[in-house]
């Protein structure tokens, strides 16, 4: 894996109808741009790897600006690709066909890596997605120069969810001297107001 290693993770795009809105399917393009800023302030492309677990919204988002900008991409699937496509890229989004035809094209140029029965680092107990964000934080943690970009309302949320990913993901970054940024996709936010560490 090439020296600068950067997490990804974040919200999906809201399904249909959520309420309160969190990343409605209107605010991509200002996340994209938010993405995109950051990641040309920051030097990401060649000499960068970009790991993320591939689902619509912040995960594609970011894997596409990676790869536009010649960076590496490696997925970390928490199932086997057609059920992950089905609950992850494709249930409850507005545009269903939009975000598959991303998936696609990113993983044409991605490595990739998948959750199975030999789960790594001895998390069985805990929830697949759960599991395949500790196995991608425990790969960030082994990374000479870890970064992370959280797409991410501020929310502590659920167990397992982006609020404790955010926590780790901070620790591990601050320990080893790189760099966090959050960015906020809720409608009510331009995606420019972050927290940086």
């Amino acid at each position: 894996m090439d020296s600068q290693v950067l997490f990804v993770s974040g919200h999906r795009t809201d399904n249909a109808g959520r309420i309160p809105a969190r990343f409605p399917e209107g605010q991509v393009d200002v996340v994209r741009a938010a993405i995109a800023a950051w990641f040309q302030a920051r030097g990401v492309g060649p000499g960068w790897t970009l790991i993320t677990g591939g689902a619509r919204g912040a995960d594609l988002i970011a894997a596409e600006e990676a790869l536009r900008l010649k960076a590496g991409v490696h997925l970390y699937l928490a199932s086997d690709e057609s059920t992950f496509i089905e609950q992850s890229v494709r249930d409850g989004s507005t545009s269903a066909q939009w975000w598959e035809d991303s998936f696609r094209r990113v993983r044409s140029r991605a490595s990739i890596d998948r959750l199975d029965g030999a789960t790594p680092f001895g998390l069985k107990d805990a929830p697949r997605y759960a599991r395949a964000n500790d196995w991608m934080l425990a790969v960030l943690e082994a990374a000479d120069s870890p970064h992370a970009l959280l797409v991410w309302d501020g929310d502590s949320g659920l167990p397992g969810g982006a609020g404790e990913v955010a926590t780790r993901a901070r620790q591990i970054v601050e320990s080893r001297g790189g760099c966090m940024h959050v960015i906020d996709p809720t409608p009510t936010s331009d995606a420019t107001t972050s927290r940086e560490s």
